[in-house]
């Protein structure tokens, strides 16, 4: 009746507004790289069955070759960008394959992508844990050279290595590090064999002397066996000396 289409108009209008208020959705999500966003918008448009509107549902069969042409050119770019990273990853070049993979967008990087063993994100996540242990390993290498605790630092070095084996100052560090623990083991070596001699003169203090000089990194079995001796037989020499002592004072 009349009545009925002049109160359906409104709504007609309504509707209207509503489908050109979702196409500029669609398309923003598009431009997002929000596809399946873009996807369900467009299925809200497809669904209208009211023959009053159908003209403004013409544009979707369009859009729909747009949309999944776009997304297939931002997925091959991503593949690009992992590959990128990739290379990057295999010089040891953190920041870098982190940069190529930052430009992938959001809405792609939960995906694994074909001929991809991860999702740009997970791998994206990888390489910021890598380039912060480098940053990190690099900051205590500064501190402890700088304060000159250099006990055990080869082990951090190593660590280093294995994330950038071309890293300068750290090929640098283990050079210098090497040369100083040969010397360590050429000194110990010198005072070990002069502990020994002391020790046959039966000089037991000097022996001690001699083995308190070696470094700590470089004590091994024969360095302790040979303190323990010598500190025994001085426990026992000052035990007999107060034992003749007790039995002088005692006559």
């Amino acid at each position: 009746c009349g009545n009925c289409g002049a109160k359906q108009e409104p709504l007609v209008d309504r509707r209207r507004e509503e489908m050109l208020s979702q196409k500029d959705q669609a398309e923003a999500f598009v431009a997002n790289h929000n596809y399946d966003q873009a996807r369900r918008v467009l299925a809200k448009v497809e669904g209208v069955k009211d023959l009053r509107l159908q003209q403004l549902t013409g544009w979707v069969a369009t859009f729909k070759d747009h949309l999944q042409a776009e997304e297939d050119r931002a997925v091959e770019i991503a593949g690009k960008r992992i590959h990128e990273a990739r290379e990057h990853e295999a010089a040891s070049d953190y920041p870098a394959a982190i940069k190529s993979l930052e430009q992938i967008p959001d809405s792609l990087r939960g995906r694994k992508l074909k001929n991809q063993s991860l999702a740009a994100g997970a791998f994206l996540g990888q390489l910021q844990r890598k380039e912060q242990e480098v940053q990190n390993l690099e900051r205590q290498l500064r501190e402890r050279v700088k304060a000159k605790q250099l006990t055990g630092l080869l082990i951090e070095v190593e660590s280093l290595l294995r994330l950038v084996p071309n890293h300068s100052n750290a090929l640098k560090l283990k050079a210098q590090l090497l040369a100083r623990d040969e010397k360590l083991k050429g000194l110990r070596d010198k005072l070990y064999s002069e502990a020994v001699r002391n020790i046959e003169s039966q000089d037991y203090k000097a022996t001690l002397t001699a083995l308190s000089r070696i470094d700590s990194t470089q004590v091994y079995s024969a360095v302790e066996e040979l303190r323990e001796q010598a500190e025994t037989i001085i426990s026992t020499l000052v035990s007999l000396n107060k034992q003749i002592k007790e039995k002088l004072a005692a006559k």
